[in-house]
């Protein structure tokens, strides 16, 4: 951008004075090496022509920040300090960012990475700086996984508090953990997330740890961070015909009656004596004659038996082409009924999606804090939604006999359908029959 920076937001010369020079009550002779100084409020030595009418690395030489007390610059020093910076003009003078310097705050200066070309890495230094070594009280709204688990006298885990907790960590802050208040508890009974808001809405708490929906009563309280996840909900239905483990192996034999499979079994032992008596099992016993035509019927009934030149005799190539019409048939069938009872199963779910469950005018279970969203958006909906305070509690009456209808996100399904942490109280088979 040039020595004098940009031509829309020059380097000033920032004290305007009539005599020229500095504010006698800023400068002072630094001890030691007799060298004049600016005195910021910070107490450090700044050099007399600090930021002043170019563009120039100010920075790089001045403890403790950028160098050591000799001024030879810190290798780990932060990113600002090998930029080129100056004072400018405020408003409407300067067309770029700039911002208000807090090193002088009673002369009005204000700086500029910008007219020189550089990125401004000092302002959000300066905000660590501000936060450093404060403690920070801290809201544990609940469990909610895998974003946070709620251990009791334990601090809180899940990847929303690891994530924040190193952030705290880099910034230098502390993290004290409270209970939220009674009173916004008795403000919000269904929701401790809620409860957890109105804390940090009246000063009681800095934050809350968590993944937060930002509803519209949230967003009127307090701020949140950037959205840095969406999350979808589907509905989840309880299903009788999904039936137990058991079931579920033998439902491949639901497509026939055990007098049709009885039927097959025994045209395939007939068959396989029939094969011995003609000879295609070869000179063998009874025994022996029946366990080799059987193999052959099995692989034939199967589409894997031999090639028709395989076959000794005429008799034999009849009696396999006549069953293996019959093969082709009992396939056929089996897979059309096969079809038709896996329809049928998953009809008897009854509910496949809201405006369904909406016309079975039976309850929907959900969040307290997500009721307002699904009643302005599904306002038939709003009288049939029950809420609650968390998913455990969802779960519970799900095992008693209640929530056949529930609103979750797939996260959550997933892990209740799997009783894995934090469902995992009802053992394995609890959530069997919920359906999406």
């Amino acid at each position: 951008q040039g020595l004098r920076g940009h031509p829309d937001c020059p380097c000033i010369e920032p004290w305007n004075l009539p005599e020229g020079g500095v504010p006698k009550n800023l400068t002072f002779v630094e001890q030691g090496t007799g060298r004049g100084c600016l005195f910021g409020k910070n107490g450090i030595c700044f050099p007399l022509d600090y930021g002043a009418s170019k563009c120039f690395t100010w920075d790089i030489s001045l403890a403790p920040w950028c160098a050591d007390l000799q001024g030879r610059p810190l290798t780990n020093a932060p990113a600002f300090c090998n930029q080129p910076w100056c004072y400018v003009s405020s408003e409407p003078n300067c067309s770029l960012p700039s911002h208000k310097s807090e090193l002088f705050p009673e002369y009005g200066l204000h700086y500029s990475y910008s007219t020189c070309g550089a990125v401004d890495f000092f302002s959000p230094e300066l905000l660590v700086n501000t936060l450093r070594g404060k403690v920070f009280r801290a809201g544990v709204p609940g469990s909610s996984a895998p974003w946070i688990y709620n251990n009791g006298d334990d601090p809180p885990s899940g990847w929303t508090v690891d994530f924040a907790n190193y952030v705290f960590e880099k910034v230098g802050i502390r993290v004290q953990i409270e209970e939220i208040s009674n009173g916004s508890l008795t403000a919000f009974p269904q929701s401790s997330y809620s409860a957890c808001v109105r804390d940090v809405a009246l000063g009681l708490k800095d934050f809350c740890y968590g993944a937060f929906w930002e509803t519209p009563e949230r967003l009127i309280e307090t701020a949140f961070t950037p959205v840095y996840e969406g999350q979808a909900f589907v509905l989840i239905v309880h299903s009788d015909s999904l039936g137990d483990a058991m079931a579920q192996a033998t439902s491949i034999f639901v497509p026939f009656s055990p007098g049709l499979w009885g039927m097959l079994a025994l045209s395939t032992l007939v068959v396989g004596l029939a094969m011995w008596y003609i000879g295609e099992a070869g000179d063998v016993s009874l025994l022996e004659g029946l366990k080799k035509g059987v193999s052959k019927a099995m692989r034939r009934l199967s589409g894997a038996g031999d090639g028709w030149d395989k076959l000794k005799t005429r008799s034999g190539r009849f009696l396999l082409f006549g069953f293996s019409v019959l093969c082709s048939l009992a396939v056929t069938t089996y897979t059309a009924n096969l079809a038709s009872f896996l329809l049928v199963k998953t009809l008897r779910v009854g509910v496949q999606d809201l405006d369904g469950a909406i016309e079975s005018g039976e309850e929907i279970c959900i969040l307290q804090a997500s009721v307002a969203l699904f009643s302005a958006v599904h306002p038939e909906v709003g009288h049939l939604l029950k809420p609650f305070s968390n998913w455990h509690h969802i779960a519970d009456s799900y095992v008693e006999g209640g929530c056949r209808r529930m609103l979750l996100p797939p996260v959550t399904y997933a892990l209740m359908r799997a009783a894995a942490p934090p469902f995992d109280g009802h053992g394995r088979g609890a959530f069997c029959k919920l359906w999406r």
